[in-house]
């Protein structure tokens, strides 16, 4: 007998990833039984996720409990007179608004939204454990539960108006899908050779890159590419930038270095 302990790790609903593999659907009315089971025993079987690093926070058992849990900016009602709805965080559904606004009407990115969140404003999720995940603002942006329609059971093209009240309208919503598929054509027009090769020396966050171009007498363009820290572990960090040549020859001085005997 494996007497081995489950570990039990709390995070944000909205980063539990569904299986694309799950059979099983549930209606509408089971979806509301099970709303009310929840909020008078609670969440009695933890949800089991998988761990590996290419599989991770996939859901293996529990994928009805994930999606009857309203997301981030709601809290489950627990009134008797309205069972089964969610109801407004007045903590958190202020700053979801913002989410929405800042990329609509300033142009921000996930990135920059990101460090907004976990440096400026410090969020944190209701039980304030966590914070959010850059993937998880994308999700964020993508759920039209915050506008007030939400599908079921996900990925079926079935949606429905719910009862609950929406934190931003119908077009915020769409003038954010408009300026996050521009951010997606942007980023997949550029591609650089080392990004997801390194991570930064002092802080270990991501690299980012960019490029910049130079007009000559000769009416010719140079091009440079500079790699710098995203800072999405230390927004105070103090790396600098390199260029993609000087990279190049720190690479080759590593290369002569090393010994395969």
């Amino acid at each position: 007998m494996n007497n081995q302990k489950i570990n039990i790790i709390e995070v944000p609903i909205s980063e539990l990833r569904m299986a694309e593999y799950n059979p099983r659907k549930h209606s509408k009315e089971q979806a509301d039984q099970l709303k009310k089971s929840i909020k008078k025993f609670g969440v009695v079987d933890p949800i089991i996720c998988n761990s590996a690093p290419e599989r991770k926070n996939v859901i293996i058992g529990g994928h009805f409990r994930a999606e009857v849990v309203p997301p981030v900016g709601y809290l489950n009602e627990r009134h008797m007179d309205r069972k089964c709805q969610a109801i407004i965080d007045p903590e958190r559904a202020p700053f979801i608004k913002k989410i929405f606004e800042k990329v609509a009407y300033e142009k921000w990115s996930g990135r920059k939204i990101y460090n907004w969140l976990k440096f400026d404003i410090n969020f944190r999720s209701a039980t304030g454990k966590k914070g959010i995940t850059l993937g998880n603002i994308y999700l964020i942006l993508q759920n039209t539960f915050y506008y007030g329609v939400f599908e079921y059971p996900l990925k079926s093209g079935n949606f429905y108006t719910g009862k609950h009240e929406p934190i931003i309208t119908k077009e915020l919503f769409d003038m954010v899908q408009q300026q996050v598929k521009s951010q997606v054509i942007k980023s997949e027009g550029k591609e650089f050779a080392f990004t997801r090769l390194m991570t930064c020396g002092l802080c270990g966050s991501g690299i980012s890159a960019d490029e910049k171009f130079k007009k000559l007498k000769s009416e010719e363009v140079n091009r440079h590419v500079y790699y710098f820290c995203n800072k999405s572990k230390d927004r105070n960090c103090k790396c600098g930038y390199i260029n993609e040549d000087d990279l190049l020859k720190q690479f080759e001085q590593l290369i002569d270095n090393i010994n395969l005997d």
